[in-house]
């Protein structure tokens, strides 16, 4: 369940880097802290293509913008990319996820596009280390004989 952070000036563009698609017209940036049983696992800080975040303004306001978008119509996304980094909390990150400065961290750079390639959700966010796991089997075949 997210808790929205008010922002008082508000980045009006997200980053996208290259591959990610390209801007939208307008943007409107959500801010909040993720909880799992009480405890902060996540910071997650988002731009919604503002005509779409306007159609569901509610819903994104009472839970996880993702889980949203992936019930709408499936026409809309194209396509889902997500890139992670190992870091390490700021000041910040601490405070809000409760855990030691510099504690590790998973940060993630997830974008959205719809099928026009137009990036409708790009979402930075910062995971407690304790909170991540990878599980990769190095070994597995996918062809198919």
């Amino acid at each position: 369940m997210p808790r929205f952070i008010p922002v008082k000036d508000p980045p009006a563009l997200p980053r996208l880097d290259p591959g990610d698609g390209t801007l939208a017209a307008n943007y409107h940036y959500l801010r909040s802290v993720q909880y799992r049983d009480g405890e902060p696992f996540g910071i997650v800080s988002i731009h919604l293509e503002r005509s779409i975040y306007e159609r569901h303004r509610e819903a994104f306001h009472a839970q996880a913008a993702l889980p949203i978008l992936s019930r709408l119509d499936g026409e809309l996304i194209g396509r889902a990319h997500q890139t992670m980094v190992i870091g390490s909390a700021d000041t910040e990150a601490a405070h809000l996820l409760r855990v030691a400065l510099n504690a590790p961290t998973a940060e993630c750079h997830c974008v959205v596009t719809d099928k026009q390639d137009v990036a409708i959700y790009v979402a930075e966010i910062v995971y407690r280390g304790d909170c991540v796991r990878l599980d990769v089997d190095l070994l597995r075949n996918d062809r198919h004989e």
